[in-house]
């Protein structure tokens, strides 16, 4: 049953995603919506085929080359809709991963750095030009693949260290949720610096895994004499057990999946270069892996920041939803199409990200929105959770009972008037603001088609004749090409049209969408698919039937 609260939630939510969108917003707006209904992952040009997205495919690549969005406004939106219920273990988890846009063959697309990038078999081995990002996530749920990113950013060439971008990620989100918020808890791989990361300030307990052959320092016993004191005590190295001592906490547990569970833990250890900086080191040893025989290797960790919770298993299970990032990149490269497009610019590809962001978060508020979203193959889940996919799946039927039209400034498309061989247009205006030297500027145009909901055919394109009347002014003809162009074609037809109304009597009547969204009535007019009159001529038959659909 559709709750009238969720929905409204939902509605506020994508009008102030809406709200948060500079130039070319009402395109951008729409790009978002056909990456969420679009059945499978798509580029640009072919985004603009979905039913949401209402302008012609010039304007998908448009959007993201002329575009702008409010990065600080967008996080605070973030910020602000994670909600106080989204915890683990009784405190908010945040995981901090990066992953790599490839874009080996873009010579002219500046920012690119060399990444590291898997590949399937082995040796698993690839470095290759890519657009690194790192994600700013958080973990709502103890179980399931949902994640609500929070921040995402993009490091160039001259950008500072990843450990470095996560400290301002972290101070970035924190600062825009104000004061009050319960201090969360950040988890990060091995990659990240731990020597930085134990100088950090920020308002926020992290929980880092450490590698295999690390090697830290007990503290340094204080001995009477004269001399520098020692900085470094003795060495606890992780690959060594002869230099492991008693550990200050141990738990054991019996999990389901993992057997038994060993849980040890040393404090006041530091790395070489923070002396001052000490942390607790966690060592986790389990009896099995799921699916694997091998036998399981130890998991270290390291604990920076305030007390230790009372429960060990905590930290355990928090790392465990470090992995959920995991399926969160996966599914917005192979589902949502982040990766898939290809924009030239790296600005382009900073405001599709935060665009498949606000989708992420869109998902998540309307879960509670759908019911029984399963395939036929597909089993349910015993906790009754549902995936992001198959609220996506469910979204593509959905999104436009939910769509945001209480601000957006409806297209004005003009209505067209026939003299002769000549189509003008009458009050058309400009649904988008033009930039000078843009790549297009004019109107935005939308194809004609069906109104299945209102059940008569509209005219919702709008004809653009300047450009064409400066170049046979110029030259006494129209170029070939541009008669191959769109606008042409639609024009053309647009005229076929006419006249094949005029010759069935003149009594045909269609409809031109006016500036508020309504129908009004264009007398003398007639549109046709060029699907059906084969590109030559008008099949007056079911040009006929049309218009008599249409008439009043």
């Amino acid at each position: 049953m559709l709750k009238p609260e969720y929905l409204a939630t939902l509605i506020r939510f994508r009008q102030e995603v809406y709200d948060s969108l500079g130039l070319r917003q009402d395109s951008l707006f729409e790009l978002l919506d056909a990456a969420l209904t679009a059945p499978q992952r798509s580029t640009l040009v072919r985004l603009s085929l979905t039913a949401a997205f209402r302008r012609l495919w010039s304007s998908t690549c448009d959007a993201l080359a002329d575009g702008s969005v409010d990065v600080t406004r967008l996080r605070t939106l973030f910020t602000r809709t994670l909600v106080d219920s989204a915890v683990v273990e009784g405190r908010p988890l945040w995981v901090i991963d990066g992953t790599n846009w490839p874009r080996p063959a873009a010579r002219a697309s500046a920012d690119r750095t060399w990444e590291y990038r898997p590949l399937p078999g082995w040796p698993q081995n690839g470095v290759i030009p890519a657009w690194s990002y790192q994600w700013l996530v958080a973990t709502p749920d103890v179980a399931g693949s949902w994640v609500l990113p929070l921040d995402v950013q993009r490091r160039g060439p001259t950008a500072k260290s990843a450990t470095e971008v996560a400290l301002e990620q972290i101070a970035a989100v924190r600062q825009a949720q104000g004061t009050g918020a319960p201090r969360p808890v950040v988890t990060l791989d091995s990659g990240y610096d731990l020597e930085t990361l134990a100088h950090a300030t920020v308002d926020a307990d992290l929980l880092v895994r450490l590698a295999k052959k690390r090697v830290v320092y007990r503290a340094p016993e204080r001995r009477a004499g004269r001399g520098r004191p020692r900085l470094h005590g003795e060495a606890f190295r992780l690959a060594d057990q002869d230099t492991y001592d008693q550990p200050q906490q141990a738990t054991q547990l019996a999990h389901p999946a993992y057997g038994a569970v060993t849980i040890q833990v040393w404090t006041e250890l530091h790395v070489s270069g923070a002396p001052q900086a000490p942390f607790s080191v966690i060592r986790v040893q389990v009896e099995r892996l799921p699916n694997k025989k091998l036998p399981p290797r130890p998991l270290w960790l390291a604990w920076i920041g305030g007390p230790l919770p009372a429960d060990l298993s905590t930290l355990w299970r928090w790392y465990l939803r470090r992995f959920t990032v995991e399926h969160a990149f996966r599914f917005f490269k192979q589902t949502l199409g982040w990766t898939t497009v290809r924009p030239r610019h790296a600005d382009a590809a900073d405001r599709w990200s935060w665009l498949i962001a606000a989708a992420c978060w869109q998902l998540w508020l309307a879960r509670t929105l759908v019911s029984e979203v399963r395939l036929p193959w597909e089993h349910p889940r015993p906790d009754g959770l549902v995936t992001p996919g198959q609220v996506q799946r469910h979204f593509t039927g959905s999104s436009v009972s939910w769509r945001t039209g209480k601000s957006m400034k409806p297209l004005r498309y003009p209505a067209l008037v026939v003299a002769g061989n000549r189509v003008s247009k009458i009050g058309a205006t400009s649904p988008h603001r033009k930039l000078p030297g843009s790549a297009t500027s004019g109107y935005e145009c939308r194809r004609p088609g069906w109104d299945e909901h209102a059940g008569e055919f509209c005219v919702l394109f709008a004809l653009r004749r300047d450009r064409i009347d400066r170049r046979r002014k110029k030259h006494g003809r129209c170029p070939r090409a541009m008669l191959r162009s769109g606008r042409a074609q639609e024009e053309r037809r647009c005229l076929r049209a006419y006249h094949a109304a005029e010759q069935l009597g003149g009594a045909a009547r269609a409809h031109v969408q006016d500036g508020d969204g309504g129908l009004v009535e264009v007398g003398g007019l007639a549109q046709h698919s060029a699907g059906h009159s084969g590109g030559h001529g008008v099949d007056r038959d079911l040009l006929a039937a049309r218009l008599q659909c249409a008439g009043r």
